[in-house]
């Protein structure tokens, strides 16, 4: 979110960089290296990761694939030893019936839909429960913040062709010509909230990347890490989907603004986390990421600039820091892009939902 989890907001400040140096004080430097998808033991206990032996395409409509991302703001159950702000069960069940009243009401509800701050597949699954027929499925598989217990997951018409998984790389940072004014020492990041899946929908292979990286946009420290995460998504998607036959799909909360696609209040970014992922990777040859074989677009780019706004913070705050990025033959097929405001600012989430429709006939 634009300036962390709504548990950080109330801390003190000092606590929060002690938790940041604690939780980034065993970072080993290392290159991104080899994909693998990762071995490494989850936060939560349960997974819904396995794609079905015979995925099903459930699209009410299947001349259009509409796709979104939604930061739903703690969906957790309660009480839980995580910092999530309901304390009583009846809380955190009034959170997911507003959030389910919110998607339902859509004038165009997604047929697949990346989900940023999810407890786990039950709490998932309670949300999809809520909504209309025909069916959306659940799809998570755990990552790796053990501070807020927070992963991304999708709720789907159109089932996955591939099990979700993750890669547990490390970026070193900071990155060639980094302008983000951090002044210490070397280290590396990994991304503990995301995951990769394709879908075989309409004769195209898509794969689809959802991300929710770290917070504070123009804190110095955050900037490099961020770089660093967008990093390790970019080196997956050219070692794994980019040149081999795929369409690719990037979206979620990426905690940053875009120097090309400037949001409602014109933020200016810091990092050059959306450079990285829509135009590649950085090193001492390329420091603005333009030489990329294949540039992503950013569908927001699309929506009039005085619209561009994802997320409120402190009721008064607007700024664009979710994203959706998509392949050149993905960009052509575009039918519409839009964000829906339609619930008021914290009604229903700190965040609204950015939405792409993809013509698929």
């Amino acid at each position: 979110r634009v300036h962390g989890d709504s548990a950080l907001k109330s801390m003190p400040r000092g606590l929060v960089l002690a938790l940041a140096v604690a939780l980034f004080a065993c970072a080993v430097v290392t290159w991104a290296g080899p994909i693998a998808r990762s071995k490494i033991t989850p936060v939560g206990a349960t997974t819904c990761s396995a794609a079905p032996a015979k995925p099903e395409d459930r699209r009410t409509d299947k001349s259009r694939l509409v796709v979104a991302t939604y930061n739903v703001e703690w969906l957790f159950s309660a009480p839980t030893s995580y910092p999530s702000p309901w304390k009583t069960a009846a809380e955190a069940d009034a959170h997911v019936a507003t959030i389910a009243t919110f998607i339902k009401g859509m004038a165009t509800l997604p047929d697949i839909l990346a989900i940023e701050e999810a407890q786990d597949c039950e709490m998932l699954s309670r949300l999809a429960a809520k909504l209309p027929a025909p069916e959306y499925k659940v799809y998570l598989i755990p990552g790796t913040d053990s501070a807020t217990g927070q992963n991304v997951g999708l709720i789907t018409r159109v089932d996955p062709s591939e099990s979700l998984w993750r890669t547990s790389n490390r970026y070193s940072y900071p990155i060639a010509g980094s302008k983000c004014g951090y002044t210490g020492s070397s280290s590396s990041s990994s991304v503990s909230k995301h995951l990769f899946t394709s879908f075989s929908v309409g004769g195209l292979k898509i794969a689809l990347a959802v991300a929710h990286f770290i917070a504070f946009p123009t804190d110095a420290s955050r900037c490099v890490q961020r770089e660093a995460q967008a990093s390790v998504l970019r080196s997956v998607l050219e070692s794994s989907y980019l040149g081999q036959g795929y369409e690719v799909i990037v979206l979620g909360d990426l905690n940053d603004y875009s120097a090309a696609v400037p949001d409602v209040a014109s933020d200016k970014p810091t990092s050059r986390t959306l450079a990285i992922l829509t135009g590649g990777l950085v090193d001492a040859k390329n420091e603005n990421a333009t030489e990329a074989t294949t540039q992503l677009f950013e569908v927001a780019s699309l929506i009039p600039q005085k619209d561009r706004y994802t997320s409120v913070y402190d009721s008064n705050k607007f700024s664009q820091i979710d994203h959706l990025l998509v392949s050149p033959g993905l960009k052509a097929a575009i039918a519409s892009a839009w964000i829906d405001h339609a619930a008021a600012a914290k009604a229903a989430s700190d965040h609204w939902p950015l939405f792409v429709s993809i013509k698929t006939d």
